[in-house]
């Protein structure tokens, strides 16, 4: 019973101890120890009063009493609250463990909302980055459909622009094999589908000498690894001839080994012929520049010898001897005739263009030709009428028909058939292109055409006619000058000619007229006008070629006129200005010096406005002034009765 008590009493005061110290608050908020505590206190206050009793049942029953304790006892060592340690050491645990309960809680949750602001940082990261790779993939794909775009307009502006230049490319590997553009199968001509890879189905548009050097060209570039530049003709088969511009340059390798050839094939057709007709035109320039010069000088001895030749006709009694000056004569005639033909080649002749009707002209060749041609050559005229005036010069245009009609007659030596057509025709610079007329301007136009059925001109010199002393015919046959002369012409008349031909089949040359826009005809005295009905009349000639002066000068004091003479523009001023009593003034028109022809007769006309003046030049190109009336031009030579009649016809008029 005292074991009891003391164990009641030390449980007792342990629990005042609890409930009366801070830790009790503490401990109190833990359900299962205030329940715990509370059965505790009910228990002891309940055994202090059975032990304090003295009733014998009671006591007897302290035996239950004492198991009870001992339970309890037991109880309180399990929940070790026997001590204020072991409850400060459960409250410790239990708030350490709570704590570190909540801070693993805690940690956690920082660790998730760690983790959920990094995978929302990574997240929206990655989305950013996705969405800029999606916009940078859509710029790329629309970078690369715009340059695909671009890339194809400009394969097609290159296929377009090797079209239009007619340029092909093509390359060849070190296995030989063979890639061609399109280009190269248009310009030879050839069937793609019949290609067997190989440069010989292009190089048998080539002769085979051409083809050689073009072949060994490219052997060489391979081996030397250099590039190279070959020009070639080729025969299409359709008969047309092309020329052929080859380039090519060799790709190498580290070693200096070709690897490639890679290589350009132009059409260069036009520009070879334009280039031809370059360097004619610069020939025909220099040759009429020759010719100028020499039909000058000709022209002034023509004059020498037919002036005075026409002096010792009216001097000679002798009938022998007049038929040798008859003779030198004509011959001085032919040759003036040959200079204005060598000046129409040079398109420096002097022209006295008339108001003309091509198909009266053509009618007169149609008469002259059946009284002249062969009976085997038949001659048809095909006449539009009417057909535009034309202002051209009679002479010439009747030489430029009757040279065209002798070469169709020599080009038909066993007979055939020779055809003259007019036609009005209107060309604007397509038209003038397209019939292969070079140098016409657009307007209206009368054609000429002359063809015949005779031999041709062969392919290879069909270009060459128009060449000065180029001829097709035996020597002694021909001098080479009748086509220059119409094209020289023709051009200088403001028209031209074309010629077709093909060789076994016959010739087409197509004369253009200028169609007249005005009634302007220019005027000039004829040969046979006037006689000498004046009288003695006061002559000033200025030459400035002795030999030239002293015919001009005989032949007039032979008429009967009074002659004063210059052998230069300052002496013939001097004499003018000291004597203005000359009826005529007669001067050469080129003269050394500063004072020319032109300067002195404009003196002439500023001291006496109404006296004539006759210009004598063997320069056909030169120009009078327009504005002087009462004014003639002459080409030397000038035969005597025409320089007479020429002064009756100024005087009079």
């Amino acid at each position: 019973l005292s074991q009891v008590r003391l164990t009641f009493d030390v449980f007792y005061s342990r629990l005042e101890a609890i409930e009366s110290g801070r830790l009790a608050t503490v401990l109190r908020q833990l359900p299962a120890f205030a329940t715990e505590l509370t059965s505790l206190r009910s228990i002891v206050d309940e055994s202090v009063v059975y032990i304090d009793q003295s009733d014998a049942e009671l006591r007897a029953s302290l035996i239950e009493l004492a198991q009870l304790s001992d339970v309890a006892l037991q109880n309180l060592r399990l929940m070790n609250l026997t001590t204020m340690d072991n409850w400060a050491k459960m409250t410790t645990e239990e708030r350490n463990r709570l704590a570190f309960v909540v801070f693993l809680l805690a940690l956690l949750l920082i660790t998730v909302l760690i983790l959920l602001v990094v995978a929302v940082i990574t997240s929206s990261r990655a989305l950013r980055v996705a969405s800029n790779r999606q916009v940078e993939l859509v710029q790329i794909n629309k970078r690369a459909s715009l340059s695909e775009t671009s890339l194809m307009k400009s394969e097609a502006r290159l296929r377009e622009a090797q079209k239009m230049a007619k340029i092909g490319n093509w390359e060849v590997d070190d296995k030989d094999v063979l890639d061609v553009s399109a280009e190269v199968f248009e310009i030879f001509q050839v069937d793609a589908d019949k290609f067997d890879g190989s440069m010989d189905t292009f190089l048998a548009r080539c002769t085979p000498l051409e083809a050689a050097r073009v072949s060994q060209a490219a052997r060489q570039a391979w081996k030397e690894a250099k590039s190279y530049q070959e020009e070639f003709s080729i025969d299409l088969p359709s008969g047309e001839q092309r020329r052929i511009l080859s380039r090519a340059e060799p790709t190498v390798d580290a070693n200096g080994a070709t690897r490639r050839l890679v290589g350009t094939i132009q059409d260069i057709t036009e520009r070879a012929q334009a280039e031809d007709r370059l360097r004619q035109a610069q020939k025909m320039e220099a040759v009429g520049q020759l010719t100028g010069g020499v039909a000058h000088d000709f022209n002034n001895l023509l004059t020498v010898v037919m002036g005075n030749m026409e002096l010792l006709r009216e001097t000679t009694v002798s009938g022998e001897q007049r038929e040798l000056i008859e003779a030198s004569v004509k011959a001085a005639l032919r040759g003036s005739k040959l200079t204005q033909s060598m000046l129409s080649f040079a398109r420096k002749a002097r022209l006295t263009p008339v108001r003309l009707d091509l198909n009266k002209l053509v009618r007169d060749m149609e008469a002259w030709s059946l009284n002249t041609l062969p009976a085997t050559i038949q001659v048809k005229t095909q006449l539009q009428d009417p057909v535009h005036p034309v202002l051209v010069d009679e002479n010439q245009a009747t030489t430029a028909l009757l040279n065209i009609i002798l070469n169709a007659k020599d080009a038909m030596p066993g007979g055939g058939h020779l055809k003259l057509e007019t036609q009005n025709v209107i060309l604007c610079p397509t038209k003038a292109a397209y019939v292969g007329v070079s140098g016409l301007s657009a307007g209206r136009y009368v054609k000429a055409t002359i063809e015949d059925t005779g031999c041709g001109i062969p392919s290879n010199k069909e270009n060459a006619v128009f060449e000065p002393f180029f001829t097709t015919k035996p020597p002694g046959s021909g001098t080479g000058l009748g086509l220059s002369m119409v094209m020289g012409f023709m051009e200088q008349s403001g028209g031209a000619v074309s010629i077709t031909s093909h060789e076994g089949e016959g010739t087409k040359v197509e004369l253009y007229f200028k169609a007249m826009e005005t009634a302007d005809i220019l005027l000039h005295p004829d040969e046979d006008v006037g006689t000498n009905e004046h009288g003695p009349l006061r002559i000033l000639v200025v030459e400035d070629e002795p030999e030239v002066l002293s015919v001009v000068e005989r032949n007039l004091r032979h008429a009967g006129h009074e002659v004063a003479t210059a052998l230069s523009g300052q002496t013939a001023i001097q004499l003018f200005d000291t004597d203005r009593s000359f009826d005529l003034v007669v001067t050469d028109a080129v003269m050394p010096g500063a004072i020319q022809g032109t300067d002195f007769a404009a003196h002439c006309r500023r001291k006496s406005p109404g006296i004539p003046i006759i210009f004598i030049s063997g320069y056909s190109d030169f120009e009078a002034p327009q504005d002087m009336r009462r004014t003639v031009w002459l080409v030397k030579p000038v035969k005597r009765t025409k320089l007479l009649n020429t002064i009756d016809t100024l005087i009079g008029s």
